[in-house]
């Protein structure tokens, strides 16, 4: 397979794909200068990032003022706390995100040679895929860990001890990203680079030991230990895997052949699928799967293939800007609600939305207080909500007991399809 595209783009395949690129920069750039949460809670690490950006471990937080947890990787909350330092704002997350993408394609391009796959049905393929789409111009790791990943496997011809590191990082921006490094030394290992792989798992390997030790054991109480008390949720997981497979993932099914790639992809599924059985789960969690699924794919090169993953993926945008389109409906509630609590704030707040409410804010990524993963937590949450310290709380149900003593505040704006409500004391 030469540099070139094995597949030429025809006339009829510029103009979907011009027509596709339009439909996703709308979502990116409708993400982008939304002024509030995206409804995902991604407001809801800032507390935490804060604290990383100053200095302080994070992890050390779950029970001491401010109350945080950190599901995250500590990178991903350093460089959050680094765009607050100009200020609290969504632009800088969520272009990372987008620019995280544009390293993920970049690298698309660059591995298609040696794994022989065409690499513009993979990027469309990946670029319409519902995890994609779930996570592009959002406040989230994800993207980031996976280019951080991937960028690892480009850089494994070129600079070893580079790649051990970009590729390990991976981990420290999310963690669920572990079989990216893990199969990158096991390609070495086939191409027979047996010292390359050795320097790779050594120094990635003392890399990710010294990050551990200087977060201590509350980080490993936080990402491995309580991990594994979330409670399952398998409709969740299904209705994830069927997101997946209706758009655009039933191609896959129809036309990838044998290859190497599907040792890869069948661990890669089966942790998304796992990870996805737990409560609070995603999309985003199929991003690993969906980027083998559309290389696999990419070696069918074909000029009608490519036309039906471009209509597909177009199809699948305008159901998403449609959903962009009531997002911005909904805008006029979310900023009354968040004018209506400045009347009652006094000290510091709590809210399922953090972007909502002004520093000092308590609670930070609230839902490791309240799934059930820790009786300590769950406790410590009610005490402090129970004690009614807060004279302002904007919470994300109804008519909730937990909120005994406090008085649902009404708000004239049209309620939004997640909504939160506005209770004082």
């Amino acid at each position: 397979m030469s540099n070139e595209f094995y597949v030429k783009v025809t006339t009829y395949n510029k103009a979907l794909l011009i027509i596709f690129t339009i439909l996703l920069l709308g979502i990116v750039v409708s993400r982008i200068i939304y002024p509030v949460d995206l409804g995902i809670y991604e407001s809801t690490l800032w507390p935490t990032a804060e604290i990383a950006i100053r200095g302080d471990n994070p992890y050390d937080y779950a029970f001491k003022e401010p109350y945080v947890m950190a599901p995250y990787g500590y990178f991903y909350y350093l460089v959050i706390g680094f765009g607050l330092l100009f200020g609290e704002q969504f632009v800088w997350g969520r272009l990372l995100s987008v620019l995280a993408s544009v390293v993920i394609v970049f690298c698309l391009f660059n591995l298609s040679k040696k794994h022989r796959f065409d690499p513009v049905i993979a990027s469309v393929f990946f670029l319409c895929s519902a995890a994609f789409l779930s996570s592009v111009g959002s406040q989230r790791p994800d993207l980031i860990a996976m280019a951080c990943g991937l960028l690892g496997f480009v850089l494994l011809n070129k600079n070893i001890y580079l790649a051990s590191l970009v590729c390990f990082s991976a981990l420290f921006f999310k963690q669920t990203f572990i079989l990216m490094p893990v199969f990158a030394g096991i390609s070495l290992l086939a191409d027979k680079r047996y010292r390359h792989a050795t320097i790779f798992y050594a120094l990635g390997g003392i890399f990710s030991i010294s990050v551990v030790a200087y977060l201590g054991e509350n980080y490993i109480w936080q990402h491995f230990t309580l991990m594994q008390n979330i409670p399952w949720d398998n409709q969740r997981a299904i209705e994830l895997i069927i997101a997946v497979i209706l758009s655009p993932g039933a191609i896959a099914l129809f036309v990838i052949r044998p290859s190497k790639i599907l040792y890869y992809l069948m661990p890669a599924l089966s942790l998304a699928i796992y990870s996805g059985a737990r409560g609070g789960s995603g999309l985003n969690y199929f991003l690993e799967a969906s980027l083998l699924l559309a290389v696999l794919v990419g070696m069918r090169k074909s000029h009608l293939l490519l036309a039906i993953i471009l209509i597909m993926g177009s199809l699948q945008m305008i159901r998403n800007i449609r959903g962009e389109y009531f997002r911005w409906k909904d805008l006029p509630y979310y900023l009354e609600i968040k004018m209506k609590y400045l009347e009652y704030r006094g000290g510091e707040g709590f809210s399922a939305y953090t972007d909502l409410i002004p520093p000092p804010r308590h609670f930070g990524d609230w839902m490791q207080y309240t799934d059930g993963r820790s009786p300590e937590l769950k406790a410590l949450f009610e005490r402090e909500i129970g004690s009614k310290r807060y004279k302002a709380i904007i919470w994300y149900t109804k008519d909730d007991p937990l909120l005994t003593g406090y008085t649902l505040i009404p708000m004239e704006s049209r309620e939004p399809s997640r909504p939160v409500y506005l209770y004082v004391k």
